[in-house]
């Protein structure tokens, strides 16, 4: 596997989404990628809730590296976390606890 040193553009994942387990399109890197971001949206009226960012080698097999999470305890508010140097070539956003109050709208990158 490839590690790339190239950033691939930012794409949008969750999309107003708040169950739990919720995630979105996957990113595919092309290549392994060390940093990967994930900024979290909420809208009006959430007041709880966690959103994680995963990464995955073979877009089967998904493992979150620690400090991966978001906690979603403010209205229209957005939360960011960035993780790595972990090379990974596909990423996701995915509610783990369910966002209570309203929704969600997150965003995944990788450099």
């Amino acid at each position: 596997m490839a590690n790339s040193n190239v950033g691939v553009p930012p794409q949008k994942s969750l999309f107003g989404q708040s169950g739990l387990n919720a995630q979105g399109p996957v990113l595919d890197g092309g290549d392994a990628h060390s940093y990967h971001s994930l900024i979290v949206l909420t809208s009006a009226g959430v007041s709880a809730g966690t959103v994680v960012i995963e990464l995955s080698n073979d877009n089967v097999n998904w493992w979150g590296p620690a400090s991966n999470s978001v906690t979603t305890n403010a209205a229209s508010t957005v939360f960011g976390v960035a993780v790595g140097p972990f090379p990974a070539q596909y990423v996701r956003s995915r509610i783990s606890l369910a966002i209570t109050g309203g929704s969600v709208t997150s965003w995944i990158a990788s450099a």
